[in-house]
């Protein structure tokens, strides 16, 4: 019997199909994760909704920017990502996505879904904090992660000056085109 009680995740994120991968052996193990440095992309997409508890420490971020989803898979553009021309199966991955998501509870909103053709995300609602045009990915605040990650207890801890994130960090993450995740929430 695995007696890992806790993981601690800093990660940029990868492979979606790996992330998946190690994520199914962590399904239904009630693990608390504690994010200390940052839990982006595929880390966020695929462990953090596994967790029972999820702590992310002072200055740690969580950043999203979606899954394999049909309007990604729909949009010519894929082949911008890196994944067309590298032999990358989109539709194997979107299913195994889906897959994961349906066994796990995992609320559509959190990997920022949307249907082909579409630039809706489902099931969230809310405005974006910093949103352009220029925007890659999204910073998950507090709000955000207790909506879409219902099954979770979330505990953002603060520093010793109250804060979780300071604004010199917040502004640093919008140069590199990072909005905030301000009033969104996942219905």
């Amino acid at each position: 019997m695995p007696t890992t009680t806790e993981l601690v995740l800093t990660s940029r994120g990868g492979s979606a199909g790996e992330a998946m991968r190690i994520a199914e052996r962590f399904e239904r193990r009630g693990l608390t994760m504690r994010v200390v440095g940052e839990c982006n992309s595929s880390c966020a997409n695929y462990l953090l909704p596994l967790a029972r508890r999820l702590i992310v420490e002072p200055g740690a971020v969580i950043v999203i920017h979606g899954g394999i989803d049909p309007s990604l898979i729909s949009r010519t553009q894929a082949a911008a990502n890196g994944m067309a021309d590298s032999g990358v199966d989109l539709e194997a991955i979107a299913a195994q996505q889906r897959a994961f998501m349906n066994r796990n509870g995992i609320n559509p909103g959190w990997l920022l879904y949307r249907e082909a053709g579409s630039t809706a995300v489902e099931r969230l609602d809310g405005a974006w904090a910093d949103f352009d045009a220029n925007t890659k990915a999204w910073l998950v605040e507090e709000t955000m992660a207790r909506s879409c990650l219902p099954n979770t207890i979330v505990e953002y801890q603060i520093d010793r000056r109250g804060e979780w994130l300071g604004e010199s960090r917040r502004r640093a993450l919008r140069r590199q085109n990072v909005a905030r995740s301000n009033t969104v929430v996942c219905n």
